[in-house]
């Protein structure tokens, strides 16, 4: 795949490509994170700066066998 003779086009038809996430890592429930942000009159822009203490609320983290926790019940 080095080189100039890879036509990515061809290989992408549709052109995405994109590296799956790390399984381990924990998910960001975003839409949760969106509604506290406006609830809280936080900028997104600014969602990043937020302490870890209230970051925390918005992380799924995996089960110790790999697979996601539940999903909230609404």
């Amino acid at each position: 795949m080095g080189g100039n003779d890879w036509n990515w086009d061809d290989n992408f038809p549709d052109g995405v490509f994109a590296v799956p996430p790390n399984p381990n890592d924990p998910k960001v429930k975003v839409r949760k994170l969106v509604d506290w942000c406006k609830a809280n009159g936080v900028s997104l822009s600014e969602a990043h700066r937020l302490p870890p203490e209230i970051m925390e609320q918005f992380l799924e983290y995996p089960n110790k066998d790999g697979t996601q926790g539940e999903r909230e019940q609404k």
